[in-house]
């Protein structure tokens, strides 16, 4: 499943993952100068992983021509999906590669050992490879293969919050060469790994419901309807993190201005988590305190948790009610409500529950 998210205030640049065939590849979109909502998404930038680069070579002016005719970023993701599925189903189609070459991957694999690895199809062009690194947490490194390898290198997917730098590559390279890179940049991760897997250890995240290694967002459960994004800086992952406070605005205002006016105590020898719950004065709900079901609260309209990959996010004002919604069904509930007023992209109504005032940003259709 793709997931995109903005990534400003406007709503209008988007990060995230695009997922074709099993495979996840980070992406980008950016708006240009002066861009206006509503408008064709001509100007945009894309900027990919490279990986995904290295599949859509020679295939550039056919992006950004789809990129410029999209009038939605969701039309244009769909678009995207269908010419990187086609790529790579044309690519597996491809000439069997020469003897020599599955001499070579065989003959490098008795070198690295068969007990690491993960899988390995049957034209032996895509491996993938199990990784340890010096805390014992498992990587799996995928590497897909072209024809004349060695004398072209694999394209590499691992999974790390970041793209690395290709592999330095040469003839006489192989895989020995290639796990030691990945190793090593797996070593640069060790601490932002350690913070989050204490939060993943002490608190109840509520997303990513099964986060990965490249995943640096988790929100976590504050309860009484509340929770708080935090997103942590791979580069300096015991720095202060930006927190994202989603409730309603009586209990979560008294969080912000605790965050505002402790932030002095924030020690970066400590894990985030020992660090959020001195500057917040609290202590998280946590596996060993509660139960998740205690912070899934359903969405009062669609009666579920999840709808597709989205969980309740927007929450009744009223302290007596605090009754959660997805955003989507919100904003199609007050959608249909005559008395709802709509001001540019806001939508100004009343919570389904308690009839108290509510508001919710405008969906667009295509969502």
């Amino acid at each position: 499943m793709s997931l995109l998210v903005p990534s400003n205030v406007a709503g209008t640049a988007f990060h995230g993952f695009l997922a074709v065939q099993h495979l996840e590849f980070r992406v980008a979109l950016t708006p240009p100068a002066g861009y206006r909502e509503g408008q064709r998404m001509q100007g945009y930038s894309f900027l990919c992983e490279t990986a995904l680069q290295n599949i859509l070579k020679g295939y550039e002016s056919l992006v950004q021509q789809r990129l410029a005719q999209s009038v939605n970023v969701e039309g244009f993701m769909l678009e995207l999906q269908d010419i990187i599925g086609r790529i790579m189903s044309n690519s597996d189609q491809k000439a069997i590669p020469p003897a020599p070459f599955y001499r070579r991957i065989l003959t490098e694999l008795d070198e690295i050992g068969w007990n690491m690895l993960e899988s390995i199809d049957d034209s032996l062009t895509q491996i993938q490879v199990k990784l340890e690194d010096s805390a014992g947490r498992e990587h799996i490194l995928k590497m897909l293969f072209p024809s004349d390898y060695p004398n072209s290198p694999p394209t590499c997917i691992c999974d790390v919050p970041i793209a690395p730098e290709e592999v330095q590559w040469n003839g006489s390279c192989s895989l020995n060469h290639i796990i030691r890179h990945y190793q090593r940049v797996y070593e640069r991760y060790q601490d932002l790994w350690l913070v989050l897997d204490d939060i993943d250890r002490h608190t109840w995240v509520l997303e990513p419901e099964k986060p990965s290694r490249k995943d640096t967002m988790r929100r976590v459960a504050l309860g009484d309807h509340c929770s708080v994004t935090v997103d942590i800086n791979p580069a300096a992952p015991r720095s202060i993190c930006q927190c994202t406070f989603m409730g309603p605005d009586k209990r979560t205002a008294p969080l912000r201005d605790k965050l505002n006016a402790n932030l002095n105590l924030w020690n970066v020898s400590d894990l985030v988590r020992e660090n959020l719950e001195r500057v917040l004065e609290i202590s998280f709900p946590s596996p060993q305190t509660s139960e998740k079901e205690m912070y899934t609260t359903q969405c009062g309209i669609c009666y579920s948790y999840r709808l597709d990959d989205a969980i309740p996010d927007r929450v009744c004002e009223n302290f007596r009610c605090g009754q959660p919604f997805h955003h989507v069904c919100l904003s199609e509930w007050l959608r249909s409500d005559p008395s709802t007023r709509h001001s540019l992209n806001i939508m100004y109504g009343s919570c389904p529950y308690c009839s108290d005032p509510i508001t919710v940003k405008t969906v667009s259709a295509s969502s």
